[in-house]
C-alpha cells in the first residue's frame, strides 16, 4: 500500500513537473522571444534556457519518455516528436508576434493569420490519434458525425438570420410581395412571372418557385429557407460522396471542407441570398451525377431516366447549367474508362440540351428589339472570357475574397479592404466571442476525428470519379459567367457571382479526393502521418476561425447599407407615421435610389408598392399616390392635391423617419433646392434615439433644437415613438435631423 502511494505521488509529482515544463515553454515565447528578435543578449539567453529547461521537466514523466522515443529521421537529423512541438510553438508564436509588430509599423501582411497555424499544430501534436470506432447501431450511432457537422454549420451561419434583404432580395420582397394587393387569382400572377423571363430571352420557367419564397414577407423565414437548403446540400453531397467511394469518411470530410469555403462577399451572393437558387441547381446537379453514375455501374435504365430529368430540371432553372453537358461524358468516362461507353451514355443528355437551346433561341428571336436580359449578352474576347472565368472559379477557393480582394463596393458604399479586414492574428484572437472559440474546438474535434480515422476507398477507381464530380463543379460553375458581358465587366480580383457557390463543393471534393489518394500513403510513414494529420486539422481550424470573422465583417457591410435603412422604414411605416395623410395625399419620398426595396433598380419607382405592405395605407388601388422627389420637379404638382415628403434612415444605434407637408420649394443660388414643410411629424427607434434631441432651421432659416424631454409624443410602441412639431411650424424638410445620429 505505502508502494502504491509513493508510486501515485511519485507520478503526481512527475505529472505536475511536466504540466510546469510545457507552461515554462510558452513563457519562453512571451520572456524571450522579443528580446531575440530585438537584438537583445538577455533575451536570447533567457530564450534559450527556458526552452531547455521547459524540453527537460516534460520529459521527466515516464509518458513523456514513451513519447520522446518517437523519432523522425530527416536526412542526419533525429528530431522528437516533443522536440518538434516545442519548436512548432515557439515558432508559431514568434511569427505571430512579428506579424502583429509589422501591423503596427504600418505594413500588415494579408497573410500573417497564417502564423497561427504553427502554435495551433504544436498543441495538436500533444494529443494522441485514437482509431476507437463508434459502437452501436442507432440512429445517432450511425450519423453521429453529419449531425454534428451540419449543428456546426448551423451555428456557423446563424448571423446570416439575422441580415434582410439584399441585392435583388429586396426588389423582388416588394415587387412579389405587392401582389397579393392587387387582387389578381394565383396563377395570373405566376403566368406574368413566367412571361417576365420570356421578354428577357430567358426559358427560366422551374425558377417560379421562388415567387411564393417573397410572399412570406419576413426575412427571417427567407433566410431560414436558404438555410435549410444549404443543409441539404451539405447532408446530400455527403452522401453522394460516400456512395461513390463505399467511405463514410470522405463523405463526412467533403462536408467539413466545404466550411472552409463559405465564404460571403459583399456581392450578390448564393450564401446571404438569392432565393436558394444555387442550392437548387446543386440538387439537381448532385442528383443528375448519382444517377448517372448508378446507371453507368449497374445498367438499370430507370437510374438513367432519373439523371437525364434532373439534369433538364436543371437546364430550365438556370442558364449556368448549360455548360455541366461536359460533366455527363467526363463522369462516364471515370466510371468505365471507356471513351465509346462515355460518348453513347451523353446522347440523351445531349438531346435534351439541345432541345433547351433551340427554346432560347426560339424565345430570343422573337424578342422585341431593345429588350433582353443583359447578362445573357455575350462576349467572344477570348481575353476577357479566360480573366472573367479565372476570377470567378478561383472565387471557390477558401478566403479567396479576403487574399485577393481589394475593395467591398455595396452600391454607392466602398469600403477599402485593408478595413473590411483590418484584424492581424492577434487581434483576429481577441475579436472572437465566445461561441466562435467553442465553434473552432468543435470543428477542429470534427476534422481530426475524421482525419485520423481515414482509409483508402474501398471501391477501385472511386476516386478518380470524385475527382471528376469535383473538377466539373469547380471548373464548369464559371463558363457562362465568364461569357457574359455583363460580368466581363463586373467581377474583379477576390469577387465572384452566385455559381461560385457550386464552386465551394467542388474545391471540397476536389481536396476530399487528394486526401483519398495520400491516405494510404499516410500509414506507411509511421508516426510521421500523426504530424501530418494534425497539421491539416490545424490549418482547417486556423482558415475556420479567420472565415467566421471575415463573414461577420462581411454581413455587417451589408446590413449598413441594407438591412439598418430598410428597418427604419418598416419600423416607422408599422408604427402608423402614414396614419395621419388625409385620403387624396401625395407621398414623394427623399430617400436615396440606394433603397432598392422602394427605388428599385434604374430608379424606375416602388414606393406604392413598399408603403402599401408596411403601413396599411392603400397607394396602389386608393387615391393616395406615391413619386419620387427629384430635382426636376415633382409628380401630381397640378393635382390640387396636398403634397408631402417622407425620408427615414437607420444604422445600429436605431432609426429616424420624418413626414412633412409641402409649404414652398425654393431653389438656392447654386441651383440647390430646399423643401419648406409644416405639420412634421416624426418616428424615433432605438433606445439611443428615444433620449436624443433633434435639429433643424426654420422657414426663416434660425437653428432650432428641441430636447428629448420637450418633443409632443403623439404614439408609442415597441418599435419607436412618432413626434409632432407645432403645427403651424415651418422648417426646411432636409435640415430635421437627431443631434448626434
Amino acid at each position: 500500500m505505502n508502494r502504491l502511494l509513493t508510486s501515485s505521488k511519485i507520478r503526481t509529482v512527475y505529472s505536475s513537473l511536466k504540466q510546469l515544463g510545457f507552461w515554462l515553454s510558452v513563457l519562453t515565447v512571451f520572456g524571450g522571444v522579443y528580446g531575440f528578435f530585438g537584438e537583445t543578449r538577455t533575451g536570447k539567453v533567457c530564450f534559450v534556457v527556458f526552452f531547455l529547461i521547459g524540453i527537460f521537466l516534460d520529459s521527466l514523466s515516464e509518458r513523456s519518455l514513451e513519447s520522446a522515443a518517437v523519432r523522425l529521421r530527416i536526412g542526419p537529423f533525429t528530431l522528437s516528436r516533443k522536440l518538434i512541438s516545442r519548436l512548432a510553438l515557439t515558432a508559431g508564436l514568434a511569427g505571430v508576434y512579428l506579424a502583429e509588430r509589422s501591423a503596427l509599423t504600418g505594413s500588415p501582411s494579408r497573410f500573417g493569420y497564417l502564423t497561427l497555424l504553427l502554435p495551433v499544430w504544436a498543441v495538436l501534436l500533444r494529443i494522441p490519434i485514437r482509431d476507437a470506432e463508434e459502437r452501436g447501431n442507432s440512429f445517432f450511432a450511425v450519423w453521429n458525425a453529419e449531425i454534428w457537422i451540419l449543428g456546426l454549420t448551423v451555428l456557423m451561419l446563424t448571423p446570416m438570420l439575422e441580415g434582410g434583404y439584399y441585392w435583388d432580395d429586396a426588389v423582388n420582397a416588394t415587387v412579389y410581395g405587392a401582389e397579393r394587393f392587387n387582387a389578381a387569382p394565383l396563377w395570373m400572377n405566376l403566368s406574368a412571372f413566367i412571361q417576365k423571363y420570356f421578354a428577357l430571352g430567358r426559358v427560366n420557367v422551374l425558377s417560379v418557385y421562388y415567387y411564393f419564397f417573397f410572399l412570406l414577407r419576413n426575412p427571417l423565414i427567407y433566410k431560414t429557407l436558404i438555410l435549410l437548403f444549404i443543409l441539404l446540400n451539405q447532408f446530400l453531397s455527403g452522401m453522394v460522396v460516400r456512395k461513390i467511394t463505399s467511405s463514410k469518411r470522405m463523405g463526412q470530410l467533403v462536408m467539413l471542407i466545404v466550411l472552409l469555403c463559405f465564404q460571403m462577399r459583399p456581392y450578390q451572393d448564393a450564401l446571404t441570398g438569392f432565393y436558394a437558387l444555387m442550392q437548387l441547381i446543386l440538387v439537381e446537379l448532385l442528383l443528375t451525377a448519382y444517377w448517372l453514375i448508378k446507371y453507368v455501374r449497374e445498367g438499370k435504365r430507370r437510374y438513367l431516366v432519373a439523371s437525364v430529368s434532373a439534369f433538364a430540371m436543371g437546364l430550365f432553372t438556370y442558364e449556368v447549367v448549360f455548360p455541366f453537358l461536359l460533366m455527363i461524358p467526363v463522369i462516364a468516362w471515370a466510371e468505365s474508362r471507356k471513351v465509346r461507353r462515355a460518348v453513347a451514355v451523353s446522347l440523351p443528355y445531349a438531346a435534351v440540351w439541345l432541345a433547351a437551346i433551340g427554346a432560347v433561341a426560339y424565345v430570343r428571336l422573337n424578342l422585341d428589339a431593345g429588350l433582353g436580359y443583359s447578362g445573357a449578352a455575350f462576349s467572344w474576347d477570348w481575353t476577357a472570357i479566360l480573366r472573367t472565368w479565372l476570377r470567378q472559379t478561383v472565387a471557390g477557393l477558401p478566403l479567396n475574397f479576403h487574399t485577393f480582394g481589394t475593395e467591398a463596393a455595396i452600391l454607392s458604399d466602398v469600403t477599402p479592404i485593408d478595413q473590411v479586414f483590418n484584424f492581424t492574428p492577434v487581434k483576429l484572437v481577441f475579436a472572437m466571442n465566445v461561441l466562435d472559440f467553442v465553434l473552432a474546438a468543435i470543428a477542429a474535434w470534427l476534422i481530426f476525428r475524421v482525419f485520423s480515422r481515414l482509409r483508402p476507398d474501398a471501391r477501385p477507381g472511386s476516386l478518380r470519379t470524385l475527382a471528376a464530380l469535383g473538377a466539373s463543379l469547380f471548373l464548369l460553375s464559371g463558363v457562362s459567367i465568364a461569357l457574359s458581358l455583363r460580368y466581363q465587366g463586373q467581377l474583379v480580383s477576390g469577387l465572384g457571382y452566385l455559381p461560385a457557390y457550386l464552386g465551394y463543393y467542388g474545391a471540397a471534393m476536389l481536396t476530399t479526393a487528394l486526401i483519398g489518394a495520400l491516405s494510404s500513403c499516410f500509414r506507411t510513414w509511421r508516426y510521421a502521418d500523426r504530424w501530418i494529420l494534425k497539421g491539416l486539422t490545424a490549418a482547417y481550424v486556423v482558415v475556420f476561425a479567420v472565415t467566421l470573422q471575415e463573414n461577420r465583417s462581411v454581413l455587417s457591410l451589408l446590413d449598413r447599407t441594407f438591412l439598418d435603412p430598410y428597418r427604419a422604414g418598416c419600423d416607422a411605416l408599422a408604427s402608423g407615421i402614414f396614419d395621419f395623410l388625409p385620403e387624396n395625399a401625395v407621398v414623394l419620398t427623399t430617400n436615396p435610389g440606394d433603397y432598392l426595396w422602394e427605388a428599385n433598380w434604374n430608379e424606375t419607382g416602388i414606393e406604392g408598392e413598399f408603403w402599401t405592405m408596411e403601413s396599411g395605407r392603400n397607394f396602389l388601388n386608393g387615391t393616395l399616390r406615391a413619386g419620387r422627389f427629384s430635382a426636376g420637379g415633382f409628380p401630381f404638382a397640378d393635382s390640387g392635391a396636398p403634397v408631402y415628403v417622407f425620408e427615414y434612415g437607420g444604422n445600429e444605434l436605431g432609426t429616424f423617419a420624418k413626414l412633412g407637408r409641402v409649404v414652398e420649394v425654393r431653389t438656392d443660388a447654386d441651383g440647390g433646392r430646399s423643401v419648406l414643410t409644416d405639420g412634421v411629424i416624426y418616428f424615433m427607434g432605438g433606445n439611443f434615439l428615444r433620449r436624443s434631441d433633434v435639429s433643424y432651421l426654420n422657414g426663416t432659416g434660425e437653428f432650432m433644437r428641441l430636447s428629448g424631454e420637450a418633443m409632443l409624443r403623439v404614439r408609442e410602441d415597441r418599435r419607436g415613438t412618432i413626434f409632432h412639431l407645432p403645427e403651424a411650424e415651418t422648417l426646411r424638410f432636409e435640415t430635421l435631423d437627431v443631434v448626434g445620429f
